[in-house]
Parts: structure tokens; sequence; C-alpha cells
């Protein structure tokens, strides 16, 4: 490690470069790459993911182990979170709740999915605009090595 560091001391790195380096490091210290570990997942499943194959969508009280976070749905139906629009996709519930404050809980398995929470009950999911496909699909998280075409 003293020697990483000494070689990186005086050197700018991207993102995706100092990533890659973090990875590497708890791999070599803790027998264990978080990321690499994610990016083989998503390899062996499969690029495109459906809401279904959420293992929180199996066994619902999953949810309640998941970070929340407090969030506004926008005047159009839309919660923005993060960077993303977020929207149930079924019946478009969230336009009925304009402006509500609400509680969101991320899906580990992909950042393109939440769960939203109003007064302590589960309103809906509701999936990122920018990652949906009309087929029900969506892209798993973005991970940091290029191999996956990301």
């Amino acid at each position: 490690m003293r020697q990483w560091e000494d070689a990186l001391k005086n050197r700018t790195l991207d993102a995706s470069h100092y990533l890659r380096i973090v990875d590497r490091a708890c791999e070599h210290v803790f027998g264990y790459a978080p990321l690499l570990a994610k990016q083989r997942v998503a390899h062996r499943l499969g690029r495109l993911w459906r809401v279904e194959n959420d293992p929180a969508w199996f066994v619902p009280s999953l949810r309640e182990v998941l970070p929340a976070y407090e969030a506004s749905i926008g005047g159009d139906g839309t919660l923005e979170w993060q960077g993303w629009h977020y929207r149930e996709k079924g019946h478009d519930l969230l336009r009925y709740w304009p402006h509500e404050r609400v509680t969101i809980r991320p899906s580990p398995s992909s950042e393109a999915l939440i769960w939203i929470y109003w007064k302590q009950e589960m309103l809906c999911e509701a999936v990122a605009e920018e990652v949906y496909h009309k087929d029900g699909t969506y892209h798993p998280y973005w991970f940091p090595y290029p191999r996956l075409g990301e």
C-alpha cells in the first residue's frame, strides 16, 4: 500500500481510474473488490434487468433495511433525486401527489429503481426515465470498468 501511495502522490487521476485503484487496493488488503464484484454480477445476470428481478421485489421486508431519503414529488408526477427523474410506470400514481414530501428507498441492485413511501406506507416503485426501456427493462448500475461497455 505504501508503494501505491508513493507512486500516486503527485498524480491527478480521473474518477474512473481512482475507483479502479481503490477497488484494487480493497482486493489486495481485504481480499474483496466491491466494484469488481458488482461488475461480475451484472455481467452474469445480463445488462438489462427487469423490476421484477430485484430481490426486494420478492421479499418486501428487505426494503425496511435499505437507507431512506426524503424527497418531493414534482408537479408533473416525476420525482427528481440525485440527477435522475423517476416515474411510476404502471398507473402514473405520482401525479396524484404533486409537491408532496415522500420517503424513498433506493434499490441496492440498481440506481434505476426506487420504492416510494408516503406516511410510512409504500406508495409505489418508480424507475428512472433515463435508463428505462419500453419493454420494461432498465440498465443496472454503471461500473467504472470499460469491459462492460458502459
